[in-house]
C-alpha cells in the first residue's frame, strides 16, 4: 500500500486524512507502517479522501498494458490476496490503473465475525456474484444469503458486511462503481 506517499503528495498531515477519512490516526498510522490492511470500505474511504484511485494506492496491484489508454491485463494470480485472515481477504482483477470508475475484486469472505462485527458502507453502488459457496450479506435490518449463481446489486452507502456460510468456503465476484 502506497497511503504515506500518497498522504504526502496531498499535502495532508496524519490528523488531517484521519479527518477526511473519519478514520483514527493511531489506525492511519499502522496502515502507514504495514502493520495494518484495510478492508475494501476503508481503502475506498482513503482514495476518495486523497482524491486518488484504488491502483494508486495500491502499486503493487500491477501495471496498465503499455500504449493504451484503459486496457489492462491481468494473469491469474498476478496480484496479492489483500486482507488475509483465515482464507478471507480480497483479490483486485483490474490491476493498476488511475480514473477507473469501477473496482472488480474476488472477494473471499470470512466464516467469523467477530465479536463486534462492523458493518461498512462507501459511496458508489456494489454488485455481488456469488462464484461458490454460500454467502450472507448482513445490513442492518435484514441478511440475505446468496448461494453460487445468485447476485444483489445494492447502494453501497448502505452499511454492510458479508460472511461465508456453510460447509465450503465462499468466492464471490463484488463490482464496485462509483
Amino acid at each position: 500500500m502506497n497511503l504515506k506517499q500518497q498522504r504526502r503528495q496531498a499535502g495532508l498531515t496524519l490528523a488531517q486524512l484521519s479527518e477526511r477519512a473519519a478514520l483514527s490516526k493511531g489506525y492511519l498510522s499502522k496502515l502507514e507502517r504495514g502493520l495494518a490492511t484495510p478492508t475494501i470500505a476503508v481503502a475506498l474511504r482513503l482514495s476518495r479522501a486523497l482524491a486518488v484511485s484504488l491502483a494508486e494506492l495500491y502499486p503493487e496491484l500491477g501495471e496498465a498494458a503499455p500504449g493504451t489508454d484503459c486496457t489492462t491485463l491481468q494473469r491469474r494470480d498476478a496480484t496479492p490476496l489483500l486482507l488475509p485472515q483465515n482464507g478471507a481477504g480480497y483479490r483486485a482483477l483490474a490491476g493498476a490503473q488511475a480514473g477507473r470508475r469501477m473496482q472488480p475484486l474476488l472477494v473471499y469472505p470470512p466464516a467469523e465475525l467477530g465479536a463486534a462485527p462492523t458493518l461498512h458502507q462507501h459511496a458508489g453502488e456494489e454488485f455481488f456474484y456469488v462464484l461458490h459457496g454460500t454467502v450472507a450479506l448482513h445490513f442492518a435490518d435484514e441478511t440475505i444469503t446468496l448461494g453460487a449463481g445468485d447476485s444483489l446489486y445494492f447502494d453501497a452507502r448502505r452499511a454492510h458486511r458479508t460472511q461465508s456460510v456453510g460447509d465450503e468456503p465462499a468466492e464471490a465476484l463484488v463490482v464496485i462503481a462509483g
